[in-house]
């Protein structure tokens, strides 16, 4: 009988509460579940708890899930193994054959059939060996044991411990038929039959449930210690606590650690790492691949929880490399929480893939929840490739040294899979400080659907925000700072070779804006334009929105200054079809809305109180054709001599305006607009016209 464990996620990646698991025998009959390993029967179906986990033990045999709920296609998962038999105690054997309890036994006993010799030479020396056949290794400072012949590939192993401390290859064997292997005979001495061993006479006599070894260690965490023989140093301890994660061998790291090379978690499933220690980088160490501080490789199914990575920046030389804090390459289903990583010498975070050109092999199903890269090289968390994803609270902060310098990049590259960053949801994060932008997202293959909700942005000197994609949804940023080092808009939607456009920001708030000469918002001619700013809340700024592709709207908001003369909202020539409309902006100079593009529409602004005023006006239709000026508010608390709407060229249609406090020039126009009606012009209807309906 097996325990049998998993985590039911939906399509975001978020646990499923009280997904109905069945499981079923080969003839399509329900199998018998139990709910320990003592026989207490479990009825089916099994249900997942609030964290979308199951669990259940059953009988040695191959089964099929089939897993059901609301809103989702049934998923049936076929060919599930469970068993616990010898060779399966075996692997596990191998496993922890280097935990420091199987290193200390004691001598056998007189009259014993065990070969007792004085070191590991003698040991590799021996021939004919017949498999667990037993040696005790008397005299190896400190290192003294027992030893057993293993049948099995031990190539991997042997390799892995260069000290032969738990695994010695044999002089006149290959480590790939078999080894010698650190350990004592657990099949024997664990075994639950009544009478065949001392274990066996316990059970019966008290009625106990006997566990395996494996048993255990599904219910208590390894550590690094366990794994530390004499003279060991951090790395050799934190490889091989590494290697015996998975298939329900969890993992607690409570120490500090400093390592000199990477920790690979390869191919694992099914494991924890948990702990308040961390893992520190060595003085010196190069910044390359070889020295990336913790890198999971093709891992699933995975929890990594609270641990500290630092990459000892200061005592190290920063390089555009590879030599991240963390690395996530080809993983799935996988919760990072509370991880911080710190002093980074290139990337605090990566997460992409090991072929790149290949989307079936991109991260995906991830939720890092309340993570923390502070004062990383290049990027606090570097998204290459990844889907379903959600980075949600924490914080990405202080990045500086080579670009992109930013809190969070999702930047695939020109080479990879067609919308190799997608269906990604960023959650509450703080972004801020950062000598790049607080997020950026760049065009190389096509990065789209992306959810920016509730991040805070303040002080990151390129900008909040940088958006080369397509279909990207940001709902209420809270924005601060954005001074002279702005590349060009505090959110800018720059040119890019792929897919950028269909973008919309709403609610944004902004505080404290200090660039006296850039917008809130830019949009660069060489995009596809569609983006939409809704509802945005500013205190003062340079200019509201400067659009230089067609399709971009103004939505609502309020602002309480703008200082730039140039327009507060302008649409460039390549902006055709714009439209700014329900805004009120008050305490702005000169123009507050610009338009040299075909077919704009201003349409229901309150345009109150400028600073300054002159012939430009206050809306002002410079060039193109096509534009609908409608209802819009124009005033003045003290009447004087002014523009309110001005136009160089025919306005279509100039409907329902109000402008009060305007002398002279309330409206000054060229050429007879196709449609006039019911303007207003300092209280009274403007002459000639009709009222509307």
């Amino acid at each position: 009988m097996r325990k049998y464990f998993d985590t039911i996620l939906d399509p975001r990646g978020e646990p499923v509460e009280k997904a109905e698991i069945r499981v079923r025998k080969a003839d399509g009959s329900d199998a018998s579940l139990y709910s320990d390993n003592a026989g207490a029967a479990l009825a089916q179906p099994v249900l997942t708890n609030k964290l979308g986990y199951f669990e259940f033990f059953a009988p040695d045999g191959v089964y099929t899930l089939d897993v059901r709920y609301t809103g989702a296609a049934a998923k049936i998962i076929n060919g599930v193994e469970i068993y616990e038999d010898q060779s399966q105690l075996a692997t596990i054997n191998r496993l922890v054959a280097d935990v420091d309890m199987l290193k200390s036994q004691t001598p056998p006993l007189p009259g014993s059939t065990a070969i007792i010799i004085a070191d590991k030479s003698a040991l590799a020396a021996i021939v004919g060996q017949a498999e667990d056949t037993p040696v005790y290794l008397t005299q190896d400072g400190g290192n003294e044991g027992t030893f057993v012949w293993r049948l099995g590939d031990y190539t991997s192993e042997v390799a892995g411990d260069p000290d032969k401390d738990f695994y010695l290859e044999a002089d006149a064997v290959d480590a790939g038929t078999g080894a010698w292997v650190r350990t004592f005979d657990s099949a024997k001495f664990l075994s639950a039959s009544a009478g065949s061993s001392l274990i066996g006479f316990l059970h019966t006599a008290l009625n106990a449930v006997t566990r395996t070894v494996k048993a255990k260690l599904l219910q208590m965490p390894l550590t690094p210690e366990d794994f530390r023989g004499p003279g060991d140093t951090d790395t050799q301890a934190l490889k091989r606590f590494a290697a015996a994660l998975g298939n329900g061998v969890n993992g607690q790291i409570e120490a500090a650690y400093t390592v000199s090379g990477v920790i690979d978690v390869l191919n694992k499933s099914h494991f924890r790492i948990f702990g308040n220690g961390s893992i520190k980088m060595a003085d010196g160490a190069a910044a390359d691949d070889a020295h990336s501080t913790l890198r999971f490789t093709g891992c699933s199914n995975f929890s990594v929880e609270d641990i500290t990575i630092n990459g000892n920046r200061a005592n190290r030389t920063p390089a555009e490399s590879s030599g991240h804090n963390v690395r996530v390459r080809s993983c799935a289903y996988a919760v990072f929480r509370n991880v911080k990583s710190i002093n980074s010498v290139t990337d605090g975070f990566h997460i992409a893939s090991e072929a790149p050109d290949d989307k079936a092999t991109h991260s995906h199903h991830m939720l890092f929840d309340s993570c923390i890269a502070d004062n990383s090289f290049r990027n606090g968390m570097s998204i290459i490739q990844l889907n379903n994803s959600e980075v949600r609270g924490g914080s990405f902060r202080n990045s500086t040294g080579t670009a992109p310098q930013a809190g969070i990049d999702i930047e695939s590259n020109a080479d990879d899979a067609e919308n190799s960053n997608e269906l990604l949801h960023v959650t509450g994060v703080d972004l801020s400080g950062n000598a790049g932008y607080g997020l950026a997202i760049a065009g190389p293959s096509d990065p789209r659907r992306i959810w920016i909700t509730d991040c805070t942005f303040i002080d990151n000197t390129a900008g909040a925000m940088m958006l080369a994609g397509a279909d990207i949804f940001v709902v209420r940023p809270l924005i601060s700072g954005g001074g002279s080092g702005l590349t060009r808009g505090v959110i800018d939607v720059p040119s890019s070779a792929s897919e950028v456009g269909r973008i919309e920001i709403n609610a944004p708030k902004f505080r404290n804006i200090t660039t006296t000469t850039q917008s809130l918002l830019y949009v660069h001619s060489v995009s596809v334009g569609s983006v939409t700013m809704l509802n945005v809340d500013c205190d003062s700024c340079a200019r509201i929105a400067d659009f230089q592709a067609p399709n971009c709207r103004l939505q609502g908001g309020v602002v309480s200054a703008s200082t730039l003369a140039v327009g507060a909202v302008s649409f460039g020539a390549s902006a055709a079809r714009g439209e700014v409309s329900g805004l009120t902006l008050s305490n702005f100079n000169k123009t507050a809305i610009l338009s040299l593009a075909d077919d704009v529409r201003i349409i229901e602004n309150t345009l109150r109180e400028p600073t300054a005023n002159d012939n430009t006006g206050i809306i002002r239709v410079f060039s193109g054709s096509g534009a609908t000026v409608r209802a819009n508010k124009l005033v003045r608390a003290s009447s004087g001599a002014g523009y309110g709407i001005v136009s160089a060229v025919k306005i279509d249609r100039l409907e329902g305006n109000r402008v009060e406090g305007f002398t002279g020039n309330p409206y000054a126009l060229t050429g007879t607009p196709i449609v006039a009606r019911g303007n207003i012009e300092n209280g009274a209807l403007r002459t000639g016209e009709t009222v509307i309906a």
